[in-house]
């Protein structure tokens, strides 16, 4: 598929779902979310076991490292350049901060910069997409005691994912999908999730998308495929579909037409089976 296609799909997936938040009245959720707010300490202990450790690097490489971080010119050079020298400083020399710095001047660049492997944005601006799917990592955890933020992260994810990268498209669609107040300011939406899961696996082949998009079809003809949840009697539709004390109604609408049928299913299986062999 085309770039511009790709592109095009992501776009439909996210207008329909700013269309769902825009019909929805649910209550607003609480800014509290059920994870543990990550200190930015977590890695210290085992950055200060490696480095105890010898750096091994051979020749060649040592001068192939030498060469991106002359070209990166501290963040104005080509971003393939300047990604790949964030990429050294974060691995081997654990130096967080400035890793995390040269993929914020990667991920978004000016409209402009004539870089090789830049991706235009929506928002006129340009961006290599890996560099804003390891920025997104760094900002769910705050590594390094770098900034932490989940909102930022998301964002991050979302804009990776329409520069094309479907490992963004994976995490943003299991942030999505997560149970309501997971994450701080992200809503949860599992009918965009599963979009997006759907989006990465046909578009990018992105073997654990193919696997999440095909278990939520299972759910049968009468269960949403976004429930979190499902019995094999509820599936099979021989017991009634109830909604719980606290829980989103598992219902298939009547006017979704999205059938967990075997071929979908087996398609998006055969998909992650030919990715792991």
């Amino acid at each position: 598929m085309g770039t511009s296609q790709s592109k095009d799909r992501i776009a439909n997936v996210n207008n329909n779902a700013a269309k769902r938040q825009t019909d929805s009245t649910e209550t607003k959720e609480s800014s509290t979310s059920e994870y543990p707010r990550p200190t930015g300490t977590e890695y210290d202990r085992l950055d200060a076991l490696l480095e105890t450790l010898p750096k091994i690097i051979d020749p060649e490489s040592q001068a192939q490292v030498e060469e991106y971080i002359k070209s990166c010119d501290n963040g104005k050079g080509p971003a393939v350049a300047c990604f790949s020298t964030a990429e050294y400083l974060s691995l081997m020399e654990r130096n967080y901060e400035e890793a995390v710095r040269l993929y914020e001047t990667t991920c978004f660049r000016p409209i402009d910069d004539k870089s090789p492997n830049l991706v235009q944005m929506k928002d006129g601006s340009k961006s290599y997409p890996p560099s804003c799917f390891n920025l997104a990592r760094f900002r769910m955890t705050g590594k390094g005691k770098t900034k932490f933020s989940h909102l930022e992260g998301y964002e991050l994810f979302a804009r990776g994912c329409e520069a094309g990268h479907h490992g963004a498209c994976h995490f943003q669609a299991r942030m999505l999908a997560s149970a309501p107040n997971s994450f701080e300011g992200v809503k949860h939406d599992p009918q965009k999730a599963f979009e997006l899961f759907e989006f990465a696996c046909k578009d990018g082949a992105d073997a654990f998308s193919c696997f999440t998009a095909a278990t939520m079809l299972l759910r049968g003809s009468h269960v949403a495929p976004e429930a979190n949840n499902v019995t094999p009697n509820e599936a099979r539709g021989v017991a009634e579909v109830k909604k719980r004390a606290g829980e989103e109604d598992r219902r298939k609408k009547s006017t979704d037409q999205r059938q967990g049928k075997k071929l979908p299913v087996i398609k998006l299986f055969y998909t992650y089976r030919d990715f792991l062999s």
